[in-house]
């Protein structure tokens, strides 16, 4: 357990939208479950991993290291078809 995953949400349908935090995760599997939790179905997987909702929402996993760092936000995005 050395890392956390942050699930964040935005919706492509609204100018500059704002991203949310839908869930944050010591494991990956119940991060990917929180992906397909929020919007509607059917769900897209985009060539960056993420998932796009029928509904336009764009879910996708952060990946950041427990403890001390310095991480840019969304320049760790898991990539649920790799991982």
């Amino acid at each position: 357990m050395n890392d956390l995953y942050i699930v964040y949400s935005y919706h492509v349908g609204r100018d500059n939208p704002p991203k949310y935090i839908i869930g944050t995760y010591t494991s990956l599997d119940e991060a990917k479950q929180r992906l397909y939790s929020y919007g509607e179905c059917p769900f897209f997987t985009l060539n960056t991993g993420a998932l796009k909702s029928s509904d336009g929402y764009v879910n996708f996993i952060n990946k950041v290291p427990i403890g001390d760092c310095m991480t840019e936000l969304f320049t760790n995005t898991v990539n649920i078809d790799n991982e």
